[in-house]
């Protein structure tokens, strides 16, 4: 039996910090179009107040739809009397920021003054706001050609900084709004694509053909996508789990477990993301039947948190088995992330199971996996466009007081050569946390650090 969506939002209203990012994370992680989500933000931010925990809750929820009514308590947040200079009001008004500057357009587009004149709202962020407003006021047309001269100008890059994956999110993201609705602009968009395959457009203009596949929930898209999951390249891979997860549909599913018996090790440890995030009627039985037949420890991990991510309480006996056989001793970090991951959901669903006691003094002792890290002040790296995502990733875990890659590297010599190379997502995160870097510094659906 699966908790309803209902049980689920009164959820985000836990006292623990933990469970409620879950509960969020649900309806993130489905690119959920449900705007009675944020209401439920609102009253956890007002039961539990503005202090530091809360950061990570409306970082997760700058993703969530927005309605006047909460883009109206957003307004207020960010015209309190507060200190900025104080580090905890400082990255709880850019949460808040970045929360209006990722609603939808159509709600903004007639507040833009009201918003920039805000004394919380950052003043970096109002370029970022007057391109969406603009690509909202522009047709497909003009939408694609921005498309088109951004990918050729950036044809040459060698990887993203958080700079070119803002902007080309946000033109895709515009381009799809206008192309979901319009069959015949979508068909003329794909055959365009196919042009610009044979020109000089780079690898960007195939990495935004695969987000606007999911933008506009290409169904036809899915064969193409499922062969993504499979490539090594992790901005190709992490863009096709997202355009998986935003189609969305049961079909997806059913490819996956198809695809799955002759697949490699990267699909298979990739497709546990749209496994997660795809709640359809048969995902939780594809899941298990998966899990019985993952002969890699690393992949029985992530299908663990896949089937836990659905609230089915069918999921707790299998996850547990698997936390046992693991043991507590020989936990590495992702092994202890599924632990948490186990504890939450049983929170959640009111279920126990054995050594339930045990297992959460000891996520007590570790603080869910925290440790002492310690929050850095969000806007000291988050306007550095001109970083790679990794150079983000170890500035940002470096001032909140994580190891540094090389210390961690020490304890992992058979993946010495992580270094010399980009990251993958099944990597070690740089971080120094010990966990794969999908589970740690890479939000699923954005290469950008600072959404997790």
């Amino acid at each position: 039996m699966r908790l309803n969506e209902t049980q689920i939002k009164e959820t985000i209203l836990h006292p623990n910090s933990e469970v409620r990012v879950k509960a969020i994370n649900y309806f993130v992680d489905a690119y959920s179009d449900d705007s009675s989500v944020m209401p439920f933000v609102i009253e956890t931010i007002r039961k539990h107040g503005r202090e530091s925990t809360q950061v990570r809750t409306l970082r997760r929820a700058d993703q969530l739809a927005q309605s006047p009514v909460t883009l109206d308590w957003l307004i207020a947040e960010l015209n309190l009397e507060c200190d900025r200079g104080d580090k905890q009001w400082d990255n709880y008004l850019l949460s808040v920021a970045l929360i209006v500057c990722n609603a939808d357009p159509r709600l903004i587009v007639g507040r833009r003054e009201e918003i920039i004149s805000s004394p919380g709202f950052h003043e970096k962020l109002i370029p970022r706001i007057d391109h969406r407003l603009q690509l909202h006021k522009a047709d497909w047309r003009e939408c694609w050609q921005q498309l088109v001269e951004f990918c050729t100008a950036h044809a040459e890059d060698e990887s993203f900084t958080r700079g070119t994956t803002r902007t080309a999110n946000d033109i895709v993201d515009a381009l799809g709004l206008k192309l979901a609705n319009d069959t015949d602009a979508w068909y003329i968009c794909k055959a365009r694509f196919e042009e610009l395959d044979k020109g000089l457009t780079g690898w960007l203009c195939e990495w935004s053909q695969i987000r606007l596949a999911g933008a506009v929930q290409d169904s036809a898209a899915i064969p193409w996508l499922l062969e993504k999951l499979a490539v090594f390249d992790f901005e190709f891979c992490d863009e096709a789990i997202t355009a998986l997860s935003r189609i969305g549909t049961d079909e997806v599913v059913q490819r996956i477990a198809e695809a799955f018996p002759n697949a490699n090790n990267n699909f298979h440890h990739s497709c546990t993301d749209p496994l997660s995030h795809i709640h359809s009627e048969s995902v939780v039985d594809v899941c298990l039947q998966l899990l019985e037949v993952a002969e890699d420890v690393d992949v029985a991990v992530s299908l663990g948190h896949a089937i836990l991510a659905h609230f089915d309480n069918r999921a707790i006996d299998p996850v547990y088995e698997l936390v046992a056989e693991l043991g507590q001793e020989g936990l590495d970090p992702d092994s202890a992330e599924l632990v948490y991951d186990l504890l939450l959901s049983s929170m959640i669903m009111g279920q126990r199971f054995p050594g339930y006691d045990e297992l959460m003094d000891f996520a007590e002792q570790t603080n869910w996996g925290n440790g002492d890290y310690e929050e850095p002040r969000l806007s000291h790296n988050f306007f550095d466009d001109s970083q790679t995502v990794e150079g983000a990733v170890r500035a940002i875990m470096a001032e909140g007081g994580h190891p540094g890659q090389s210390e961690f590297e020490e304890t992992n010599s058979t993946r010495s050569e992580a270094s010399s190379r980009k990251i993958g997502r099944n990597d070690p995160c740089p971080c120094g946390s010990g966990k794969k870097y999908k589970k740690c510094c890479l939000s699923p659906g954005q290469v950008d650090p600072l959404s997790n």
